[in-house]
């Protein structure tokens, strides 16, 4: 639907809902469409006022609380915003409940909040694997670093070979662990968890690894990773000018004119480039 036709059919149903009370009644339904409408059309308070009578009238419906709790996010009604949230989980707690409003308060960074219904999430639903990459997402935005969030992450790691949904979700898992001793300065053993994980030698995950290993100056396994993520793709460039660089940087010029060789075959038009940066 185009600007125009909401802002025609608002206009219209505004007409509808103020002249026509009489059999508008006491229509849950109507006031719905009504703050939709009105949320469409940029007019926030109107929109509040009639999920808020939509809510009074039909005190068990589950959208009606979400739709509130986008309403006052968009205000900045912070307050009203986490009180809908504790009305609602106080009736509705499912897995996906909790889900939607851990994820909904993880988009304004109130992570205390997060925490808080993700523990609450969590003891009821200990083996939800989607409640517990949620719990990973939280570590990672947040930059937790604690002893819980370690082990945490460790026995989920554990598990990913026991579940198939983490384990396609191992590489991300690997690297709230990694980061959090990266961000300990134990490099070491961040290595040692990325080493252990496919995703991180791959076509597009390699870089994080590379760039530990020339952090540690072990340029032994740099050079090591660069030819092994070459040998699967030859023709990835950007290992190739990351192969030539570390050469240069190790003062290994022959090897360095032996990979520039291969790039400037796969691409002539970098020799301009490549000339203005060496």
């Amino acid at each position: 639907m185009n600007k125009f036709s909401i802002s025609f059919f608002f206009t219209f149903a505004i007409f509808f809902y103020t002249s026509c009370a009489s059999i508008r009644g006491d229509n849950p339904y109507f006031y719905y469409v009504m703050c939709k409408y009105a949320y469409l059309n940029q007019d926030l308070k109107s929109a509040e006022e009639l999920c808020e009578k939509t809510k009074k009238i039909l005190p068990k419906n589950r959208q009606i609380y979400k739709e509130l709790m986008n309403i006052y996010l968009k205000q900045l009604k912070i307050e009203k915003f986490y009180k809908t949230i504790e009305e609602y989980l106080s009736k509705y707690n499912t897995e996906k409940d909790y889900f939607y409003v851990v994820e909904l308060l993880l988009k304004i960074n109130s992570f205390d909040k997060a925490s808080k219904y993700l523990k609450e999430a969590l003891k009821k639903y200990p083996n939800d694997v989607k409640l517990k990459l949620l719990k990973v997402q939280w570590i990672l935005r947040k930059g937790d670093t604690s002893k819980e969030s370690i082990e945490f992450l460790k026995k989920l790691l554990q598990e990913t070979d026991k579940n198939q949904y983490l384990k396609e979700r191992k590489d991300k898992i690997a690297y709230t662990l990694a980061r959090i001793y990266i961000l300990q300065r134990d490099l070491k053993t961040a290595i040692k968890i990325l080493e252990a994980t496919p995703a991180y030698k791959s076509k597009e995950g390699y870089r994080i690894l590379l760039e530990l290993y020339k952090e540690i100056k072990d340029y032994q396994k740099a050079e090591k990773l660069l030819k092994e993520v070459l040998k699967k793709y030859p023709k990835n460039l950007d290992a190739l000018n990351r192969l030539f660089q570390l050469y240069v940087d190790t003062n290994q010029y022959e090897k360095a004119k032996e990979v520039i060789d291969k790039i400037l075959k796969l691409n002539p038009k970098g020799k301009d480039v490549l000339l203005k940066k060496f």
